[in-house]
């Protein structure tokens, strides 16, 4: 487990539109992405969130806290802050539940960068990934100020808080920048590469 503090949050309340099917329930070797994901955050965080409007469907995570989003906008922003409110701890780790890559050792090295700053987030060649990143609770009142301006994009808060950019092809302790593991599933193409490189 990491130190006290911080909180795991799952972002499970996307409608997966252009996958046609729940993503977090596509098969990833013998369980589903999402609880592959959930055994890397359960060994890591004591305490876990699910963000998800479909509680039924989650029922089965008796040590998660379901918490549905406080805003009508189908969004992640609304998902993390959301969680991130109801969380107890005064951090998230927020990741997305179509990530069954994710590196639980990257997740780790997130958590030991919290000191003094409100977002630790990883930065790939796609640049910043705001779907597998650490958030204060200082960054509520701003999520929550974009969120009554219809204003979803995560990022456009940033320059209000305190940001720590984590470049992930100067951590020599990861193979490649791809040994993250942060990689979404959009399409069945996506899913058909996830599996592939199993």
């Amino acid at each position: 487990m990491v130190k006290e503090g911080i909180t795991g949050i799952i972002l499970a309340g996307g409608e997966s539109r252009r996958l046609g099917q729940d993503k977090a329930f596509l098969q990833f070797g013998a369980k589903s992405i999402i609880e592959v994901i959930w055994d890397k955050m359960d060994n890591i965080f004591p305490e876990l969130i699910i963000s998800t409007n479909q509680a039924e469907k989650y029922r089965k995570f008796e040590k998660a806290r379901l918490v549905a989003d406080i805003f009508p906008a189908r969004c992640s922003l609304n998902g993390i802050y959301s969680a991130l409110k109801a969380a107890t701890n005064f951090y998230g780790f927020a990741v997305a539940c179509d990530m069954p890559l994710i590196n639980p050792e990257l997740i780790k090295y997130l958590c030991q960068q919290v000191e003094g700053v409100d977002v630790i987030i990883p930065e790939s060649e796609k640049g910043l990934e705001p779907l597998c990143a650490i958030y204060s609770k200082n960054c509520l009142p701003l999520m929550e100020r974009q969120l009554k301006n219809n204003n979803f994009k995560i990022i456009d808060f940033f320059p209000e808080v305190k940001v720590k950019a984590i470049k992930l092809r100067e951590l020599d302790w990861l193979e490649t920048p791809a040994a993250a593991g942060i990689f979404n599933i959009n399409t069945i193409e996506d899913y058909q590469k996830i599996i592939n490189s199993r």
